[in-house]
C-alpha cells in the first residue's frame, strides 16, 4: 500500500476552527487599538494645524481662525482654507480659536472623544504651544 501525501478533511476542518476561533478572540482587541490611533491621530492633526495657523499668521501677518466643529476642524485665512475631517471623532466644545499676526494662540481646550476614549488638547497660554494629553 502506497501513503498518500497531504491533509485529510478533517485536518483541515479542525485548523480552520481554530483560525477562526483566534481570529474572534482577537478581533475586539484590534478595534479597540484602531480606535484609540484614530483617537491620536486626530488630536495629533489639529495640534498641527493651530501649529500652521500660528505660522501662516506670523509669515503673512494676518489674522487666522480656526474652527472646531463636532466632527471637523477647519483653518480659514485670506489666501486658503485647509479642513480636517474627524470621522468618527467628537470634537467638544465648538469654538473658534483666532490667531492674531504675531502668531499668538489663545489658551483654549479641545477634547476629542470617541466610544474608547478622551484626549484633551491643551493651548498653553505662556508660550501658545498645543500639548495632547490623555483625558480622564
Amino acid at each position: 500500500m502506497r501513503r498518500r501525501a497531504g491533509v485529510t478533511l478533517v485536518e483541515m476542518l479542525v485548523v480552520m476552527t481554530i483560525l477562526g476561533l483566534m481570529a474572534g478572540i482577537a478581533y475586539p482587541s484590534v478595534t479597540r487599538g484602531l480606535d484609540s490611533l484614530r483617537l491620536s491621530t486626530a488630536a495629533d492633526d489639529a495640534a498641527a494645524l493651530l501649529a500652521q495657523a500660528a505660522n501662516h499668521a506670523r509669515r503673512k501677518q494676518e489674522w487666522v481662525e480656526v474652527r472646531v466643529m463636532p466632527h471637523r476642524l477647519e483653518l480659514n485665512a485670506k489666501a486658503f482654507t485647509r479642513e480636517v475631517a474627524l470621522g468618527t471623532i467628537e470634537a467638544a466644545p465648538e469654538q473658534s480659536i483666532f490667531v492674531d499676526p504675531m502668531g499668538a494662540i489663545p489658551a483654549a481646550v479641545i477634547e476629542f472623544r470617541n466610544a474608547n476614549g478622551k484626549r484633551r488638547l491643551r493651548i498653553d497660554p505662556v508660550t501658545g504651544a498645543p500639548e495632547v494629553e490623555v483625558a480622564e
